[in-house]
């Protein structure tokens, strides 16, 4: 099949302005999302420095839980700003405007209310199975829930008005900084080791600070009409649109972290802990295709929902020049050097360098297949990617499950990339097909 799409005459205006919005919108996404990933992990560096292989093993496998976590709590309601905030600043409905921040905001801490009740539940239950040492880190896990999905719900709505620096500085940079310095004075003062429920203490500092700074932000760039006009609700639309997010962005965290629970529930979490490092670090390749959703999807919903569709094509094409020469310059360093970077965080941890190589495998697939994902959630197809995105999940626990107990790290990496790889071709080839648009380097838009 020929993917390719004929070029289409527009006003060089427009393309002007789709080409700048891009280039500021993605370039800043690229230093935050780069600072952030450094951050992260020079902080994790540090944490495995000051905890040793074990109890990091306990936090971030406490840590892990905790995403999947926020991303219930979400409700699907993250994505849906990115939707519907950009329609409705568009028309001025401040009315409605009002009432799904108000609203989302609502659902979102009833929903991590009752998560962290059924957590605390199961803890509870569990006590006779777990240490001292991981009961008393997820008991505190539970604490960061509303937290950390309020953050979140904040991000959406400053990516929705294109602030993407704003929107992504508090989680992904100020949050690990936090971090790493409070863990860095807490050694510093109390000369020991860090442990995992005092390094998750210091976890829920550092993430309600970043929820504050968050807060204020979107305060700060919220038109003042929005806080005048009497809030209206929808509930029923925005549900109905939001729930096949939460399943489909659900069904992405299976196939993220899936690997790394089941590593340590089937191996061990030392493993689970070397193999979380590596799968960091995989993740620099994708950077070129996260940066540029950033500002591509809150884009892709005004010029859908406005009829722009040559306007689309090309800032889909634009979007996939610059994804494609990260991926190849960053994921050639990563497999020249990544044996070396894995040794930084430690004794034990170059053990990852093959499964590295693989998730880079995965994730270059992923980034190479463009926006699919955004493109299908934001076009009205977004039941059908989560049906695709679904069934991925499903052969990624099964791969897991038969892989990891086979050949340990090794599988968790190879069932990951596969089913990665899969999901977004499928998701290609339907995009092609339905939309007829094309997100990849093959287009001439």
């Amino acid at each position: 099949m020929t993917m390719s799409t004929p070029p289409a005459v527009k006003p060089s205006g427009e393309r002007g302005r789709l080409a700048a919005t891009l280039r500021r919108g993605a370039g800043g996404a690229v230093l935050v999302m780069a600072a952030g990933t450094v951050a992260a992990l020079g902080a994790n560096l540090l944490l495995t420095r000051l905890m040793g292989v074990a109890e990091y093993g306990v936090y971030i496998y406490a840590f892990t839980w905790l995403n999947l976590l926020v991303l219930v709590c979400s409700l699907g309601l993250e994505t849906s700003l990115l939707r519907f905030v950009p329609e409705y600043n568009a028309k001025e409905d401040w009315a409605h405007l009002r009432g799904l921040l108000a609203t989302s905001q609502r659902y979102v801490l009833t929903a991590s209310g009752l998560a962290a009740a059924l957590g605390a539940a199961v803890v509870w239950g569990l006590r006779p199975r777990l240490s001292a040492s991981e009961a008393t880190t997820f008991w505190i896990t539970l604490l960061l829930i509303p937290v950390v999905t309020l953050t979140a719900l904040r991000g959406s709505t400053l990516r929705s008005y294109k602030h993407i620096v704003r929107a992504g500085l508090p989680a992904q940079v100020v949050r690990p900084l936090l971090m790493a310095a409070a863990a860095g004075t807490f050694y510093l003062l109390g000369g020991r080791g860090l442990t995992a429920p005092i390094a998750m203490w210091l976890a829920l500092i550092a993430a309600a600070v970043a929820l504050l700074l968050a807060t204020a932000w979107q305060a700060s760039i919220l038109p003042a009409a929005v806080r005048q006009t009497p809030a209206k609700r929808e509930d029923g639309l925005w549900l109905r649109v939001s729930l096949p997010l939460l399943f489909m962005a659900g069904m992405h965290m299976v196939l993220s972290q899936a690997d790394i629970l089941m590593l340590g529930a089937i191996e061990n979490t030392a493993d689970a802990g070397v193999y979380a490092v590596a799968s960091r670090v995989a993740r620099f390749v994708s950077l070129g295709l996260v940066s540029a959703n950033a500002i591509v999807a809150p884009m892709i919903s005004e010029l859908f929902s406005t009829g722009r569709r040559d306007a689309l094509q090309h800032l889909l094409a634009m979007a996939a020049r610059g994804i494609f020469a990260f991926t190849v310059v960053v994921g050639g360093l990563f497999v020249l050097f990544g044996a070396q970077v894995l040794a930084v965080f430690g004794p034990g941890f170059s053990a990852g360098y093959v499964p590295l190589v693989i998730l880079i495998a995965g994730q270059a697939v992923s980034a190479l297949s463009g926006s699919v994902g955004f493109l299908m959630a934001l076009t009205g197809h977004h039941v059908r990617a989560a049906q695709i995105v679904g069934a991925s999940a499903v052969l990624n626990v099964a791969l897991n499950g038969v892989l990891i107990s086979s050949m340990g790290m090794k599988g968790a990496a190879i069932a990951t990339s596969a089913t990665m790889a899969i999901s977004n071709l499928v998701m290609l080839a339907h995009v092609w097909q339905t939309l007829r648009l094309n997100p990849t380097i093959l287009s001439r838009g």
